[in-house]
C-alpha cells in the first residue's frame, strides 16, 4: 500500500486531516471511519467503484452502490458538430491519479462546512474524457455519490449522464418500502407528507420543479429512513481546479434538463451492471416491504452561461453531477444483560440495562432464560427507561430448577423480538453456573393440569446419592404461589389439598427436597384451579389462519360452556419463525360455539419470498380467564413466491 500526502486543502473551506492513501484496486477487507464500514470493489461487472455492505453505527445502509454506465447525449447543438454520443463504463483497469501521487484508488479524509469527510474514489481516461468517481462519508451519517468529468469537445455542451446503481438495505432489506412527496408523474403535483409507492415505477422530474419532490426509502419495522437523489453536496475536484457545483443546484437555466429515477424489486439475477439498465424491469411488481432497488440518473453538462463567465469552456474546469443520501436514524432503546443468577430454589435474577432510548410504553422487556441451550422459563417488565437498570426476578408461575452440575445459563434480552434497537446484537449473556441437590420429580398432578375440589392430590418422587435428608423431620415439602401446602417426611411423598383455599386460576406449584448435605433442589409446574369442572367457562381456540400481502387474518372460535363477557377485550399476536410482528383484537361478548373472523390491526409485515412458519396465539397476555389455557395456539408453512 502506498502512502502519498496532500499537502495542502483542496479548494477553499476544506481543510486537510489526513494525506491521500493508495489502496488495492480489486478488493479490499472492510474499511471502518467514524461509525462507517464498508467493503468495496473495482471494475467487477465494469461497474466503476462499488462499495457493499455500507453501515452507519450498526445501521445497515446499502447492501451495495455502483456506477455501471456513463451516457452521453446532444450530439450536436445548433449546428455545431459535438462529440458522437457514447457509453463509458469503468473497467477494473483504472488510471493513476496525477494529484495522488499515482495511487489508483485513494482515500483521504478532510474538514467541509463543519463536517469532518471520508473520501474513496477512482479516475479513468478514456479517449479525450476523463472521470473521477468518489464516494463521500461524513462523520455524521450523510453519504454522497460523485462523478466528476472533463475534457468536452462541444464548444456549448456535451452530456455525461452517470447511472448510479443503488440497492437500499435500511436496517435489512426484508421491511423496506419506498415513499415519495411526489406522485411519481412528471408535474408539479406533491403531497405534504410522504406517500408509500407500492409497485415498481420509472420518473424524471424537472430542477425548476418547487417544491423539489423527495423520495426516501424507511424501514417498516425500526422506521429508519433515508432520503435519496436530494440535492448534492458541491464538493470540488481534489487536484484543485475549479468545479462547477453539481447541475441541480442550478435553477432555470436549461428545462430540458431532467433528473430521473427508478425503482424496482430488486432479483440477484438482475445485478449485472448496465446490462440492467433499461425499462423492462418497470413491471409493476409489488415494492412494499421488499428488497429495494434504486436506479438514480444525473446530468453532467457545461452550460455555456455568461453569469459564470465561462466563454469557452475551462479546459482544466471539473463538471459534476452528484446523488446525496441522507439517512435518519430513529432513537431506538439498546437492552443488555449485565448479570444473572440462580437459587438453588428454582428462581432466577436477571440485571438488565437499558443503554439507548426509553423502551415504548406499549412494550413489554422480556428476557429469555435458557439452561445449556434448552429455553426454560423468562421475566419480563414494562417499559423501561433510558439509562434505567433494573433487577427482574422470576415469579412462582416462572419457577425452573437445574439438576445438579455444571451449566451454562443463557439470559436474552427482548427475545421474542417485540421493538427495535440500536443493537440487535449484544442482548446475550452466557453464564457457567453449578447447582447441587436431589433430583425431584413432580408426579401428580401433571404438567399445566386443570384441577378442582377438596382432595387434590400431590405427589413427587426424590433421590440423591447421599440420600434425601429429612428437614425438621419432613423429606418433601409442598408449596403453592410460595405459600408451604404441606410436608412428607417418607416415601412415597404424598399429601391431599384443598383447593378451595386458593383463587382460580393459574398456580405455581413448587416441590423442594434437601440431600444429606443440606442442599437444595426441587422441581415446578403449573396448575390451574377452578371451582369444580362443571363450571361454565371460555375456551378459546384458533381454527383457520392465514397470510396475504402482509398481512394475517385468523378465525377464533370459543370451543368453552362460557361466554366471554362484553367489554373483555381478546388480544392476539401473530408470529413469523418465532419472531413476534403484528397483532390484533376483538371484544366480547363471544358465546359459547361462536366464531369469529379476525385480519391484522397492527402495522402489516411483509414476509419475504420462500417457506415460513407463521403462528397466532390468542390471549397472549393471558387476561382471560379459561378452561384449557393450554391450546391457544395455531400454527401453519406457508410458502411466499
Amino acid at each position: 500500500m502506498k502512502v502519498t500526502t496532500l499537502l495542502k486543502p483542496a479548494v477553499l473551506g476544506l481543510t486537510a486531516l489526513g494525506g491521500f492513501v493508495a489502496m488495492p484496486n480489486a478488493y479490499a477487507a472492510p474499511i471502518t471511519w467514524n461509525g462507517w464500514t464498508f467493503d468495496y470493489t473495482v471494475g467487477v461487472n465494469d461497474e466503476g467503484l462499488a462499495l457493499k455492505n455500507v453501515k452507519y453505527q450498526t445501521h445497515t445502509l446499502l447492501k451495495k452502490i455502483s456506477l455501471p454506465l456513463i451516457t452521453s447525449g446532444n450530439a450536436n447543438v445548433a449546428g455545431v458538430p459535438c462529440d458522437v454520443p457514447t457509453d463509458d463504463q469503468i473497467d477494473a483497469v483504472v488510471t493513476p491519479m496525477p494529484w495522488a501521487n499515482n495511487a489508483t484508488v485513494s482515500q483521504r479524509q478532510f474538514m467541509y462546512l463543519g463536517r469532518q469527510w471520508y473520501e474513496i474514489g477512482v479516475y479513468k481516461t478514456i479517449e479525450d474524457r476523463e472521470y473521477f468517481q468518489a464516494y463521500y462519508l461524513s462523520n455524521d451519517g450523510l453519504f454522497d455519490a460523485h462523478l466528476y468529468s472533463r475534457g468536452f469537445s462541444c464548444p456549448d455542451r456535451q452530456m455525461r449522464i452517470p447511472h448510479w446503481r443503488v440497492d437500499v438495505d435500511m436496517d435489512g432489506a426484508a421491511s423496506d418500502v419506498i415513499e415519495s412527496t411526489f406522485n411519481t408523474q412528471t408535474s408539479v403535483n406533491s403531497y405534504p407528507n410522504f406517500k408509500v409507492v407500492g409497485t415498481e415505477f420509472s420518473e424524471a422530474y424537472y430542477e425548476y420543479l418547487s417544491p423539489q419532490p423527495v423520495k426516501r426509502v424507511r424501514d417498516t419495522i425500526t422506521n429508519n429512513s433515508a432520503a435519496i437523489g436530494v440535492t448534492g453536496l458541491n464538493f470540488s475536484h481534489p487536484d484543485g481546479n475549479v468545479t462547477q457545483p453539481p447541475r441541480v443546484t442550478q435553477q432555470l437555466y436549461d428545462f430540458n434538463t431532467v433528473w430521473e429515477g427508478s425503482s424496482v424489486l430488486y432479483k440477484a439475477a438482475e445485478d449485472t451492471g448496465a446490462n440492467a439498465l433499461n425499462m423492462a424491469l418497470i413491471n409493476s411488481e409489488n415494492i412494499n416491504g421488499q428488497d429495494l432497488l434504486y436506479w438514480y440518473k444525473g446530468i453532467v453538462t457545461p452550460i455555456q452561461d455568461y453569469n459564470w463567465g465561462i466563454s469557452p469552456i475551462d479546459p482544466n474546469m471539473w463538471f459534476t453531477a452528484s446523488l446525496k443520501i441522507v439517512p435518519n436514524w430513529q432513537a431506538l432503546p439498546d437492552v443488555v444483560v449485565d448479570d444473572i443468577s440462580y437459587d438453588s430454589y428454582g428462581q432466577y435474577k436477571v440485571t438488565v440495562t437499558n443503554l439507548g432510548a426509553t423502551v415504548p410504553a406499549d412494550k413489554s422487556v422480556g428476557v429469555g432464560i435458557s439452561v445449556d441451550g434448552v429455553y426454560k422459563t423468562y421475566v419480563s417488565t414494562r417499559t423501561l427507561l433510558q439509562g434505567e437498570t433494573r433487577t427482574l426476578t422470576t415469579t412462582e408461575l416462572n419457577r425452573s430448577f437445574i439438576p445438579a452440575g455444571d451449566h451454562t445459563v443463557t439470559a436474552w434480552a427482548d427475545d421474542l423480538n417485540r421493538f427495535a434497537e440500536t443493537n440487535e446484537t449484544n442482548n446475550k449473556l452466557d453464564k457457567t453456573i453449578t447447582t447441587y441437590g436431589p433430583t425431584v420429580k413432580i408426579k401428580a398432578p401433571a404438567k399445566n393440569a386443570t384441577v378442582s375440589g377438596s382432595s387434590v392430590v400431590l405427589s413427587a418422587t426424590a433421590s440423591d446419592p447421599s440420600g434425601v435428608e429429612q428437614r425438621n423431620g419432613f423429606g418433601l415439602e409442598f408449596y403453592l404461589d410460595g405459600q408451604l401446602l404441606g410436608r412428607k417426611p417418607t416415601s412415597p411423598f404424598t399429601i391431599t389439598w384443598n383447593s378451595n383455599t386458593v383463587s382460580e386460576g393459574l398456580h405455581g406449584l413448587t416441590v423442594i427436597a434437601y440431600n444429606k448435605l443440606g442442599q437444595p433442589s426441587g422441581e415446578s409446574t403449573v396448575i390451574k384451579v377452578v371451582r369444580d369442572l362443571t363450571s361454565f367457562s371460555p375456551d378459546l381456540i384458533v381454527t383457520a389462519l392465514s397470510y396475504a400481502n402482509g398481512k394475517f387474518s385468523c378465525t377464533l372460535k370459543n370451543a368453552g360452556t362460557g361466554s366471554v363477557p362484553t367489554g373483555t377485550w381478546i388480544s392476539l399476536a401473530y408470529f413469523v419463525d418465532g419472531v413476534y410482528r403484528t397483532w390484533t383484537t376483538t371484544p366480547g361478548p363471544i358465546v359459547p360455539g361462536a366464531s369469529v373472523n379476525l385480519g391484522t390491526l397492527g402495522s402489516s409485515f411483509n414476509i419475504s419470498s420462500g417457506s415460513h412458519d407463521i403462528k397466532v396465539i390468542v390471549d397472549d397476555q393471558g387476561a382471560i380467564a379459561e378452561s384449557n389455557d393450554f391450546n391457544n395456539t395455531l400454527s401453519k408453512t406457508i410458502t411466499v413466491p
